[in-house]
Protein backbone atom coordinates (compact mmCIF):
# COMPACT_ATOMS: atom_id res chain seq x y z
CA UNK A 1 0.00 0.00 0.00
CA UNK A 2 1.15 4.11 -0.57
CA UNK A 3 2.92 5.35 2.41
CA UNK A 4 0.02 6.14 5.49
CA UNK A 5 2.07 9.67 5.86
CA UNK A 6 0.10 10.70 2.41
CA UNK A 7 -2.89 9.45 4.15
CA UNK A 8 -5.18 11.84 6.03
CA UNK A 9 -4.71 10.64 9.70
CA UNK A 10 -8.37 11.00 10.62
CA UNK A 11 -8.56 8.22 7.77
CA UNK A 12 -5.74 5.73 8.76
CA UNK A 13 -7.00 3.63 11.46
CA UNK A 14 -10.68 4.18 11.43
CA UNK A 15 -11.07 4.04 7.41
CA UNK A 16 -8.77 2.40 5.44
CA UNK A 17 -8.78 -1.14 3.82
CA UNK A 18 -12.14 -2.07 4.95
CA UNK A 19 -15.92 -1.77 4.15
CA UNK A 20 -18.11 0.14 6.37
CA UNK A 21 -21.87 -1.49 6.16
CA UNK A 22 -24.34 1.15 6.32
CA UNK A 23 -26.14 4.00 3.49
CA UNK A 24 -23.62 5.81 2.20
CA UNK A 25 -24.55 9.08 2.40
CA UNK A 26 -24.56 8.36 6.10
CA UNK A 27 -21.04 6.96 6.10
CA UNK A 28 -19.38 9.77 3.86
CA UNK A 29 -20.94 12.41 6.21
CA UNK A 30 -18.63 10.90 8.38
CA UNK A 31 -15.69 11.21 6.74
CA UNK A 32 -13.41 14.08 6.62
CA UNK A 33 -13.80 16.66 3.48
CA UNK A 34 -11.30 16.63 0.94
CA UNK A 35 -9.50 13.33 2.31
CA UNK A 36 -10.38 10.87 -0.81
CA UNK A 37 -8.06 10.74 -4.42
CA UNK A 38 -10.39 9.04 -6.21
CA UNK A 39 -14.17 7.21 -6.23
CA UNK A 40 -14.72 4.14 -8.86
CA UNK A 41 -18.28 3.00 -8.42
CA UNK A 42 -21.36 1.70 -9.64
CA UNK A 43 -24.69 2.03 -8.21
CA UNK A 44 -27.92 0.11 -8.77
CA UNK A 45 -29.63 0.86 -11.76
CA UNK A 46 -33.09 1.23 -11.00
CA UNK A 47 -33.72 -1.57 -13.71
CA UNK A 48 -36.72 -3.19 -12.14
CA UNK A 49 -38.28 -0.10 -12.39
CA UNK A 50 -39.40 -0.46 -16.13
CA UNK A 51 -42.36 0.85 -18.37
CA UNK A 52 -41.80 -2.67 -20.33
CA UNK A 53 -42.78 -6.05 -19.03
CA UNK A 54 -39.72 -8.29 -18.05
CA UNK A 55 -37.70 -6.65 -15.51
CA UNK A 56 -40.81 -5.10 -13.98
CA UNK A 57 -43.91 -7.24 -13.82
CA UNK A 58 -40.93 -10.33 -12.86
CA UNK A 59 -42.03 -13.01 -15.64
CA UNK A 60 -38.64 -11.88 -17.15
CA UNK A 61 -39.76 -12.44 -20.51
CA UNK A 62 -35.80 -13.09 -22.03
CA UNK A 63 -34.65 -11.87 -18.98
CA UNK A 64 -36.16 -15.03 -16.90
CA UNK A 65 -32.48 -15.97 -15.65
CA UNK A 66 -31.29 -12.38 -15.07
CA UNK A 67 -30.08 -11.95 -11.17
CA UNK A 68 -31.79 -8.95 -10.79
CA UNK A 69 -35.10 -9.67 -11.54
CA UNK A 70 -34.96 -10.86 -7.45
CA UNK A 71 -32.96 -7.78 -6.84
CA UNK A 72 -30.24 -7.10 -4.43
CA UNK A 73 -29.79 -8.72 -1.31
CA UNK A 74 -31.64 -7.10 1.83
CA UNK A 75 -33.82 -4.66 1.41
CA UNK A 76 -33.37 -2.99 -1.79
CA UNK A 77 -35.17 -4.42 -4.71
CA UNK A 78 -33.67 -1.66 -7.01
CA UNK A 79 -37.58 -0.79 -8.43
CA UNK A 80 -37.70 2.96 -6.20
CA UNK A 81 -39.75 5.39 -8.41
CA UNK A 82 -37.50 7.26 -11.03
CA UNK A 83 -37.85 10.95 -9.81
CA UNK A 84 -37.03 9.59 -6.05
CA UNK A 85 -34.18 7.21 -7.69
CA UNK A 86 -32.39 10.08 -9.61
CA UNK A 87 -33.07 12.11 -6.41
CA UNK A 88 -30.90 9.46 -4.25
CA UNK A 89 -28.58 9.19 -7.19
CA UNK A 90 -27.69 13.22 -6.78
CA UNK A 91 -27.75 12.81 -3.05
CA UNK A 92 -25.39 10.38 -3.39
CA UNK A 93 -22.93 12.39 -5.90
CA UNK A 94 -23.24 15.52 -4.01
CA UNK A 95 -21.54 13.43 -1.02
CA UNK A 96 -18.30 12.03 -2.90
CA UNK A 97 -18.11 15.63 -3.97
CA UNK A 98 -18.03 16.82 -0.90
CA UNK A 99 -15.38 14.33 0.48
CA UNK A 100 -13.12 14.16 -3.10
CA UNK A 101 -9.60 16.38 -2.97
CA UNK A 102 -9.39 19.65 -5.49
CA UNK A 103 -7.71 16.93 -8.01
CA UNK A 104 -9.90 14.11 -7.24
CA UNK A 105 -12.49 12.89 -9.73
CA UNK A 106 -15.14 10.07 -9.53
CA UNK A 107 -15.60 7.41 -12.40
CA UNK A 108 -19.33 6.76 -11.95
CA UNK A 109 -20.50 3.65 -14.00
CA UNK A 110 -23.94 3.27 -15.19
CA UNK A 111 -26.31 2.36 -17.76
CA UNK A 112 -28.67 3.94 -20.50
CA UNK A 113 -31.52 2.44 -21.46
CA UNK A 114 -34.57 2.93 -23.21
CA UNK A 115 -38.36 4.28 -21.85
CA UNK A 116 -41.35 4.61 -22.79
CA UNK A 117 -39.93 4.67 -26.70
CA UNK A 118 -37.08 7.47 -25.72
CA UNK A 119 -33.53 7.17 -24.37
CA UNK A 120 -33.00 7.22 -21.00
CA UNK A 121 -29.69 8.69 -20.63
CA UNK A 122 -29.43 9.83 -16.94
CA UNK A 123 -28.58 13.28 -17.79
CA UNK A 124 -31.18 14.27 -15.07
CA UNK A 125 -28.18 12.96 -12.44
CA UNK A 126 -25.29 14.41 -13.51
CA UNK A 127 -26.83 17.47 -14.99
CA UNK A 128 -24.67 20.05 -13.34
CA UNK A 129 -21.89 18.28 -11.59
CA UNK A 130 -18.63 18.32 -13.58
CA UNK A 131 -18.84 15.96 -16.29
CA UNK A 132 -15.20 16.26 -18.26
CA UNK A 133 -15.93 12.98 -20.07
CA UNK A 134 -18.16 9.99 -21.09
CA UNK A 135 -16.51 6.89 -21.48
CA UNK A 136 -17.89 4.01 -23.19
CA UNK A 137 -17.55 0.35 -21.80
CA UNK A 138 -18.09 -1.72 -24.45
CA UNK A 139 -19.05 -5.34 -23.16
CA UNK A 140 -20.48 -8.42 -24.67
CA UNK A 141 -24.24 -8.03 -25.96
CA UNK A 142 -26.85 -9.37 -23.37
CA UNK A 143 -30.33 -11.03 -23.97
CA UNK A 144 -32.37 -7.92 -23.91
CA UNK A 145 -33.81 -8.32 -27.70
CA UNK A 146 -36.31 -5.78 -28.39
CA UNK A 147 -37.51 -5.08 -31.88
CA UNK A 148 -37.83 -1.01 -30.74
CA UNK A 149 -33.83 -0.47 -30.78
CA UNK A 150 -30.55 -2.28 -31.14
CA UNK A 151 -29.23 -4.72 -28.74
CA UNK A 152 -27.51 -2.66 -26.00
CA UNK A 153 -23.84 -3.53 -26.22
CA UNK A 154 -22.27 -0.84 -23.88
CA UNK A 155 -22.39 1.02 -20.16
CA UNK A 156 -21.01 4.61 -20.04
CA UNK A 157 -18.47 5.45 -17.33
CA UNK A 158 -18.90 9.49 -16.50
CA UNK A 159 -15.67 11.04 -15.32
CA UNK A 160 -16.59 13.71 -12.81
CA UNK A 161 -13.79 15.64 -11.54
CA UNK A 162 -12.53 18.94 -10.20
CA UNK A 163 -10.44 21.10 -12.09
CA UNK A 164 -6.92 20.08 -10.80
CA UNK A 165 -7.37 16.62 -12.11
CA UNK A 166 -5.14 15.10 -13.89
CA UNK A 167 -4.24 11.45 -15.17
CA UNK A 168 -0.88 9.83 -14.48
CA UNK A 169 2.26 10.96 -16.01
CA UNK A 170 3.66 8.23 -18.28
CA UNK A 171 6.80 7.84 -20.22
CA UNK A 172 4.06 5.70 -22.48
CA UNK A 173 1.07 7.68 -22.79
CA UNK A 174 -1.04 4.75 -24.61
CA UNK A 175 -0.75 3.47 -20.75
CA UNK A 176 -2.72 6.53 -19.23
CA UNK A 177 -4.89 9.09 -22.16
CA UNK A 178 -3.64 7.17 -25.07
CA UNK A 179 -5.53 4.19 -23.77
CA UNK A 180 -8.94 6.11 -25.74
CA UNK A 181 -12.62 6.44 -24.30
CA UNK A 182 -13.69 2.92 -25.46
CA UNK A 183 -13.14 0.65 -23.19
CA UNK A 184 -13.09 -3.32 -24.35
CA UNK A 185 -13.91 -5.73 -21.93
CA UNK A 186 -16.56 -8.54 -20.71
CA UNK A 187 -19.15 -8.53 -18.01
CA UNK A 188 -17.74 -10.46 -14.70
CA UNK A 189 -19.56 -14.15 -14.20
CA UNK A 190 -19.47 -16.28 -11.52
CA UNK A 191 -20.23 -13.67 -9.25
CA UNK A 192 -23.14 -14.19 -6.70
CA UNK A 193 -23.78 -10.36 -6.75
CA UNK A 194 -26.57 -9.59 -9.72
CA UNK A 195 -24.59 -6.63 -11.56
CA UNK A 196 -20.80 -6.69 -10.98
CA UNK A 197 -18.37 -5.16 -13.22
CA UNK A 198 -14.83 -6.58 -14.22
CA UNK A 199 -12.00 -6.20 -11.86
CA UNK A 200 -9.97 -4.97 -15.01
CA UNK A 201 -12.62 -1.64 -15.17
CA UNK A 202 -11.62 -0.26 -11.84
CA UNK A 203 -8.14 -1.48 -12.66
CA UNK A 204 -8.05 0.48 -15.17
CA UNK A 205 -9.62 3.28 -13.57
CA UNK A 206 -7.07 3.53 -11.00
CA UNK A 207 -4.17 2.96 -12.75
CA UNK A 208 -4.83 5.94 -14.46
CA UNK A 209 -4.11 7.86 -12.55
CA UNK A 210 -1.71 9.02 -9.24
CA UNK A 211 -4.78 8.00 -6.60
CA UNK A 212 -3.11 7.44 -3.17
CA UNK A 213 -6.84 6.31 -1.56
CA UNK A 214 -9.97 5.16 -3.64
CA UNK A 215 -13.12 4.98 -2.04
CA UNK A 216 -16.56 3.47 -3.76
CA UNK A 217 -19.46 3.69 -2.21
CA UNK A 218 -21.34 1.09 -3.58
CA UNK A 219 -18.71 -1.45 -2.95
CA UNK A 220 -20.75 -4.84 -3.55
CA UNK A 221 -19.10 -8.12 -4.62
CA UNK A 222 -15.75 -5.76 -3.42
CA UNK A 223 -13.91 -5.58 -7.00
CA UNK A 224 -13.04 -1.84 -6.66
CA UNK A 225 -11.58 -2.89 -3.02
CA UNK A 226 -9.23 -6.02 -5.29
CA UNK A 227 -8.54 -3.69 -8.02
CA UNK A 228 -7.32 -1.09 -5.56
CA UNK A 229 -5.09 -4.34 -3.71
CA UNK A 230 -3.66 -5.36 -6.88
CA UNK A 231 -2.19 -1.97 -7.65
CA UNK A 232 -0.80 -1.16 -4.39
CA UNK A 233 -3.18 1.66 -3.27
CA UNK A 234 -5.48 2.18 -0.37
CA UNK A 235 -9.23 1.73 -0.09
CA UNK A 236 -12.46 2.52 1.78
CA UNK A 237 -15.50 0.82 1.11
CA UNK A 238 -19.11 1.24 1.56
CA UNK A 239 -21.67 -1.15 1.22
CA UNK A 240 -25.18 -1.43 2.83
CA UNK A 241 -26.27 -5.01 2.75
CA UNK A 242 -24.42 -7.23 5.33
CA UNK A 243 -24.90 -10.16 2.86
CA UNK A 244 -22.57 -8.42 0.07
CA UNK A 245 -20.60 -6.77 3.22
CA UNK A 246 -19.66 -10.25 3.93
CA UNK A 247 -19.23 -11.86 0.64
CA UNK A 248 -16.69 -8.64 -0.41
CA UNK A 249 -15.15 -9.69 2.33
CA UNK A 250 -14.72 -13.03 1.56
CA UNK A 251 -13.28 -12.50 -2.00
CA UNK A 252 -10.75 -9.32 -0.69
CA UNK A 253 -9.26 -12.33 2.21
CA UNK A 254 -9.18 -14.99 -0.66
CA UNK A 255 -7.57 -12.43 -2.96
CA UNK A 256 -5.05 -11.64 -0.14
CA UNK A 257 -4.23 -15.43 0.63
CA UNK A 258 -4.06 -16.28 -3.17
CA UNK A 259 -3.23 -13.93 -5.34
CA UNK A 260 -4.92 -12.59 -8.32
CA UNK A 261 -3.93 -15.90 -10.57
CA UNK A 262 -6.70 -17.63 -8.44
CA UNK A 263 -9.52 -15.36 -8.38
CA UNK A 264 -10.43 -14.80 -11.49
CA UNK A 265 -10.49 -18.05 -12.69
CA UNK A 266 -13.65 -19.65 -13.29
CA UNK A 267 -14.17 -22.16 -9.96
CA UNK A 268 -15.97 -24.66 -12.47
CA UNK A 269 -13.77 -24.09 -14.98
CA UNK A 270 -13.86 -27.72 -17.53
CA UNK A 271 -10.79 -29.62 -16.57
CA UNK A 272 -11.23 -32.07 -19.36
CA UNK A 273 -11.05 -31.99 -23.18
CA UNK A 274 -14.40 -30.59 -23.44
CA UNK A 275 -14.64 -27.24 -24.90
CA UNK A 276 -15.41 -24.62 -22.47
CA UNK A 277 -18.66 -23.09 -22.12
CA UNK A 278 -19.14 -19.49 -23.14
CA UNK A 279 -19.62 -18.61 -19.55
CA UNK A 280 -16.38 -20.44 -18.78
CA UNK A 281 -14.59 -18.56 -21.98
CA UNK A 282 -15.66 -15.49 -20.68
CA UNK A 283 -14.36 -15.90 -17.10
CA UNK A 284 -11.19 -17.50 -18.40
CA UNK A 285 -10.84 -14.47 -21.01
CA UNK A 286 -10.50 -12.31 -17.62
CA UNK A 287 -7.98 -14.30 -16.33
CA UNK A 288 -5.55 -14.27 -19.62
CA UNK A 289 -5.84 -10.40 -19.37
CA UNK A 290 -4.64 -10.14 -16.26
CA UNK A 291 -1.53 -12.43 -16.66
CA UNK A 292 -0.93 -10.77 -20.35
CA UNK A 293 -0.90 -7.61 -18.25
CA UNK A 294 1.73 -9.07 -16.22
CA UNK A 295 3.76 -10.90 -18.83
CA UNK A 296 3.96 -7.09 -20.48
CA UNK A 297 5.23 -5.55 -17.26
CA UNK A 298 7.15 -8.16 -16.16
CA UNK A 299 8.83 -7.75 -19.52
CA UNK A 300 9.35 -3.90 -19.58
CA UNK A 301 10.97 -4.04 -16.53
CA UNK A 302 13.66 -6.85 -17.18
CA UNK A 303 14.30 -4.93 -20.60
CA UNK A 304 14.41 -1.50 -18.18
CA UNK A 305 17.04 -3.65 -16.11
CA UNK A 306 19.04 -5.45 -18.68
CA UNK A 307 19.89 -1.96 -20.34
CA UNK A 308 20.96 -0.21 -17.33
CA UNK A 309 23.33 -3.16 -16.68
CA UNK A 310 24.74 -2.37 -20.14
CA UNK A 311 25.09 1.24 -19.26
CA UNK A 312 26.99 -0.09 -16.20
CA UNK A 313 24.63 1.72 -13.78
CA UNK A 314 22.77 0.23 -10.80
CA UNK A 315 19.14 -0.71 -11.63
CA UNK A 316 17.14 1.24 -8.51
CA UNK A 317 13.65 0.75 -8.04
CA UNK A 318 12.16 4.44 -8.40
CA UNK A 319 14.15 4.76 -11.57
CA UNK A 320 12.39 1.41 -12.94
CA UNK A 321 9.23 2.96 -11.69
CA UNK A 322 9.24 6.25 -13.25
CA UNK A 323 10.15 4.55 -16.55
CA UNK A 324 7.80 2.11 -16.91
CA UNK A 325 4.64 4.57 -15.04
CA UNK A 326 3.86 3.09 -11.91
CA UNK A 327 4.23 3.40 -8.34
CA UNK A 328 7.46 2.52 -6.68
CA UNK A 329 5.51 1.14 -3.90
CA UNK A 330 3.46 -0.99 -6.94
CA UNK A 331 6.54 -2.07 -8.59
CA UNK A 332 8.47 -3.02 -5.22
CA UNK A 333 5.45 -5.23 -3.90
CA UNK A 334 3.99 -7.07 -7.41
CA UNK A 335 7.74 -7.30 -9.37
CA UNK A 336 10.63 -6.55 -6.16
CA UNK A 337 11.59 -10.16 -7.41
CA UNK A 338 12.96 -9.28 -10.66
CA UNK A 339 15.75 -7.22 -8.80
CA UNK A 340 16.87 -9.90 -6.80
CA UNK A 341 17.80 -12.17 -9.94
Amino acid sequence: MEPLKRIPSPLQEKWLNKIHQGDCIEVMKQMPEKSVDLIVTSPPYNLRNSTGGGMRNGSGGLWENAALLKGYAGDYSDDIPYPQYVAWQRACLTAMMRVLKDDGAIFYNHKWRVQDGLLQDRREIVEGFPVRQIIIWQRAGGINFNLSYFLPTYEVIYLISNKKFRLAKSNDPTATCGIGDIWRMNQDTGNEHPAPFPVELPMRCIESTNATLVLDPFMGSGTTAIAAEMLGRNWIGIEISKHYCDSANKRIANWRANGAENLPRSPNCNQSNQPLTAVQRMREGAYHTHAARVATTTGRIRRTIASLHKKGKRPTKSYVARRIGVSREHLTRKYGRLFEL
